[in-house]
């Protein structure tokens, strides 16, 4: 025996289903290492531009403020950690992301040179058990500071996490957009020297 059933009925169920599909549709993303590893590399980019900003002197006070905004805000988490390093006194200390970048807006230095002059991947990245992608960046970082004739330098190994995740924004009521999302973890001090 076949089931009948009115056509309004019909019509709300496939109206019904038609919705449901385009709700539950999500828009496809096609994602290679190399879009993981570009967007990656941005973001650690990002950062070094962003601390070039902050020790900056020649920017005004906002501009600089600013920077310290935008750096904070390219870390998972204002509670990651930042490592530091003195080559003379042979001590590593750690700060949280905000302090760290507070305390570099506020060097005592008349000038600041921070520069990585080498980036490299360490680790490769791979997918966590939290469905992310995680990686960790090696850079060399050379940083000068010049207060009233005595110069500081060294020359500082660190490595930076770096997490790579895949993440849905709406875009209104019934659609949504995929996008990657890169933010950075702790950074860490391998070795420093005088330089």
């Amino acid at each position: 025996m076949m089931l009948r059933f009115p056509l309004p009925f019909v019509g709300v169920v496939l109206l019904l289903l038609g919705t449901l599909q385009r709700l539950t549709a999500q828009p496809k993303i096609i994602v290679t290492d190399t879009v993981f590893i570009q967007a990656a590399e941005k973001r650690v980019n990002d950062l070094e531009l962003a601390i070039k900003r902050i020790v900056n002197r020649d920017l005004s006070v906002d501009r600089r403020l600013e920077a310290v905004d935008y750096a904070t805000s390219l870390f998972a988490s204002p509670e990651r950690e930042f490592e530091v390093s003195n080559a003379h006194t042979g001590k590593t200390r750690t700060y949280k992301v905000g302090k760290y970048l507070s305390r570099l807006y506020h060097l005592d230095y008349e000038s600041v040179q921070i520069d990585w002059i080498h980036i490299e991947w360490a680790r490769e990245l791979e997918r966590g058990p939290d469905g992310k992608y995680h990686g960790i960046i090696r850079l060399i970082q050379r940083f000068r500071g010049e207060r009233e004739g005595y110069v500081y330098q060294d020359v500082t190994t660190k490595t930076m996490q770096v997490i790579v995740d895949i993440v849905t924004y709406p875009t209104g009521p019934n659609t949504s957009k995929r996008a990657v999302l890169v933010t950075l973890g702790d950074v860490r001090v391998v070795e420093t020297r005088a330089d």
